[in-house]
């Protein structure tokens, strides 16, 4: 996973909490990095994760010290922790495997005070970059069908995709495709929208984002003035919607 959304998300927490050291939740913290980096940063920082079998970090949790005392399991869909407890909730690369928004909202919604801030990373539908395997476009593509297989294998062939190992270039297609099929739920941003206006006020920080970005590349961080001011916040946005995630601001109404 790019770690450069780690640093991102605790400078962001940092920069939009009302409170000078928030207490930050890190919701489906995976192995617990961004939990690690936040207490390093002087946060006080939990996590939580369901460890779902597409993606179990308990191990790499438990090694860290961190299981059982900063990151803790969920409990069908509740998270362990009082009514109102943090000023900021993260979530990085998660929404985008859940199918019904509804608990993990209403969870977040209740675990934040009232002040507080949920900061959520993840794609929609329309993003081109399918993050997770690396193949482009797949997630548009009809599940089953022999069309997607071969675009999958093909571009495999050609050296495209992630976490290859010692598969052949077929078995690889094949077990990606399943492994998205069965964890992945892409949203329209319109539908993403709608389910969280129904709780929260969205400001949409992708500009920020690549920006930040750009700023952190040791190439481009020069010229990070120039593309400021150059380019217009409508461009940075469509990058960062159709090369990387969106990146959602959301506030209590």
């Amino acid at each position: 996973m790019d770690m450069f959304n780690y640093d991102y998300a605790i400078d962001l927490a940092y920069r939009l909490s009302e409170v000078s050291s928030p207490c930050l939740l890190d919701y489906g913290c995976g192995a617990g990095q961004i939990v690690e980096k936040a207490l390093a940063a002087g946060l006080d920082a939990y996590g939580v994760d369901e460890f779902y079998e597409g993606g179990s970090y308990r191990e790499e949790v438990r090694k860290r010290g961190m299981l059982g005392a900063r990151v803790l399991a969920l409990k069908n869909g509740m998270i362990p922790f009082p009514a109102e407890k943090f000023d900021v909730v993260i979530s990085n690369q998660v929404f985008e495997h859940i199918d019904d928004f509804t608990v993990p909202l209403a969870e977040i919604i209740r675990v934040l005070k009232p002040s507080g801030t949920f900061i959520n990373i993840f794609p929609s539908v329309e993003v081109w970059r399918e993050g997770h395997i690396g193949i482009p476009f797949i997630h548009w593509m009809p599940k089953g069908s022999r069309l997607r297989l071969y675009y999958a294998l093909s571009l495999r062939r050609l050296g495209m995709g992630y976490f290859k190992g010692t598969k052949s270039a077929r078995q690889w297609a094949v077990d990606q495709l399943n492994w998205i099929d069965t964890w992945t739920h892409y949203k329209p941003l319109e539908e993403i929208k709608h389910n969280f206006e129904r709780h929260f006020t969205i400001t949409f920080y992708d500009s920020d984002y690549i920006l930040a970005r750009i700023k952190k590349h040791p190439k481009l961080s020069p010229f990070s003035r120039s593309f400021e001011s150059i380019f217009p916040q409508s461009i940075m946005r469509f990058v960062c919607a159709k090369f990387a995630s969106r990146v959602f601001v959301l506030k209590m109404k």
